[in-house]
């Protein structure tokens, strides 16, 4: 039974994968490539979305919260494990140039 859809939409590739939950970012990552390979124009760098932004900032003190959890030796879920992942994932963006 498929489970992942593919969709190319306005120069960008949407990849969601609906049997693990995962996003086009950690389909690409799995598989070795750069993420700029979702985009038609590689190495182009656009202005990132400031929703995009804010969402980064946020993710910046779900980590912060996530690693002070996990220093005191508290409940990690798998949940939590998986934002984690994704929250460092958005937050590369803040470092962009």
């Amino acid at each position: 039974n498929p489970s992942m859809t593919l969709t190319e939409r306005d120069g960008k590739v949407l990849i969601h994968c609906f049997s693990c939950q995962a996003s086009g970012l950690e389909v690409v990552n799995a598989l070795g490539l750069s993420p700029n390979v979702l985009f038609e124009k590689q190495g182009e760098r656009r202005a990132i979305p400031r929703s995009v932004i804010e969402k980064a900032k946020e993710d910046l003190y779900f980590i912060s919260i996530y690693d002070m959890e996990k220093e005191k030796g508290g409940r990690i879920t798998w949940n939590d494990q998986k934002r984690y992942k994704l929250a460092k994932e958005r937050v590369k963006l803040l470092d962009r140039d």
